[in-house]
This record gives C-alpha cells, sequence and structure tokens, in this order.
C-alpha cells in the first residue's frame, strides 16, 4: 500500500484535517507510518465518528502521542490492547528496549485549562489505570489559557487533601473516600502535562513523577518521554 493509499484508507478525501499531519509525521518515522497500518482500522473507525472538530483533536493528540514514543526505534507500540481484551484501560502499550512496558493515556484538555479541570481529569483517569501495571496519563493541554497549570502543586493539593480525609471530596469525584483514592493514586506512575502539544514544535513536556506509585517509570523511560 502506497502513502496516498494508506492516508485515503484512513481518512478519506484529501480534505480530512488530520490527513496533513500525519502525512508529514508518515514521511519523517517509518515507524509511525507502520502503526497507521497496523492500526488502520481502528483509527479509520475513530476518524469518521468523531462528530465534531474537538473529537478530532482528541484524535490528533492520540496520534501525536504515538509519533512522538515512535521516535525512538527501541520503541514497539500497541494500541488499544485492553480494548481488544474487552476491558477499560489506557489508549497505548509501550514497549522500551524489550523489556520495559508502561502505559499511557491521552488526555486532551481545552483551553482555558485550569487547576480544578485538570484536577477533575485527574481524578477521571485514575480508575481507566491497571493496578499491575506502569502507568503514565499524558495531558494535552490546548493552547490559549491565561496561565500554565503547576502539575506539581495540584498534585501536592490532593495528597494533602486525601491525607486530610476529606471524604466528600473524593467521593464526589467518583471514589469511595479519600482513602480510595490514595489507593488508586498508586496506580498512577508519572502525569505528564504537554502544554501547545500541537505547536511546532511543541514544548517540553512536564513531568511530575508519583513518590506513591505502585511501580515507577524507570529513568530511562523518563528521558523518552521529555526528549
Amino acid at each position: 500500500m502506497t502513502d496516498s493509499e494508506l492516508l485515503a484508507t484512513i481518512f478519506g478525501g484529501e480534505h480530512h484535517p488530520l490527513r496533513e499531519a500525519c502525512a508529514g509525521w508518515m514521511v519523517s518515522s517509518r515507524p509511525f507510518r507502520g502503526f497507521l497500518e497496523e492500526n488502520a482500522g481502528k483509527i479509520r473507525k475513530k476518524a469518521r465518528q468523531a462528530g465534531d472538530a474537538e473529537s478530532l483533536r482528541d484524535l490528533q493528540l492520540e496520534m501525536r502521542a504515538a509519533y512522538h514514543v515512535l521516535a525512538d526505534r527501541r520503541v514497539a507500540l500497541t494500541y488499544e490492547r485492553y480494548l481488544a481484551e474487552k476491558q477499560r484501560g489506557p489508549d497505548f502499550t509501550v514497549t522500551f528496549k524489550s523489556h520495559i512496558v508502561f502505559n499511557v493515556e491521552a488526555r486532551r484538555l481545552r483551553a482555558p485549562v485550569t487547576d480544578g479541570r485538570l484536577t477533575e481529569a485527574i481524578c477521571g483517569k485514575l480508575g481507566q489505570m491497571p493496578p499491575s501495571a506502569i502507568n503514565v496519563l499524558l495531558v494535552g493541554l490546548d493552547p490559549g489559557g491565561p496561565t500554565e497549570p503547576n502539575s506539581h502543586a495540584i498534585m501536592r493539593a490532593l495528597i494533602l487533601r486525601a491525607e486530610a480525609k476529606r471524604d466528600t471530596f473524593f467521593a464526589e469525584r467518583g471514589f469511595r473516600d479519600a482513602r480510595d483514592f490514595l489507593r488508586a493514586l498508586q496506580r498512577l506512575s508519572v502525569l505528564l502535562l504537554c502544554p501547545a502539544w500541537d505547536a511546532s514544535p511543541p514544548p517540553s513536556p512536564i513531568l511530575w513523577l508519583n513518590p506513591q506509585a505502585r511501580f515507577p517509570l524507570p529513568p530511562d523511560a523518563q528521558k523518552l518521554l521529555c526528549r
């Protein structure tokens, strides 16, 4: 299948909003092209089900994340592994250097991004993290917000709330109580904030390492995400 045929298979006509971006990434990354070909059916379904521009940007963030990690040829990437197993789980499973395996869930936040909206996004995604794996939550921040959220301050505030047993706060966000949140938080290894993620090139991501993570992300994999 030629590049043009592959793009047509996934996106249809030449004017699809994601076609140009993926075409450029394909040219500069043969591993990314292989990822598109291997997952053409899944991506085509998502692209066609996206009912508006915002849903398409959600998919664009996923493709941008795949392109980023596949820039390192020591990476093998599986898309929606847990969905194939009929389980709720992160978007990607990354195998780095044949033996470091971790999950990445991509979540986009529209501008303006506030501390409160980022807090809600983090709480909403913890239940999607498998308990026996290294898990990364990648949050793409749309440009245009008045300030950039401080992930370290936000996580510190969440942990302090839990330690103060603010059960009502966490019950309103889907947890049984504060203790249940702290247990769920152990599933999150890394919070990765990506400001202006669709810029070319994008700014460096911001990494928060969870000191309470059950399975920490090894340092060389941290460098992979932040390069």
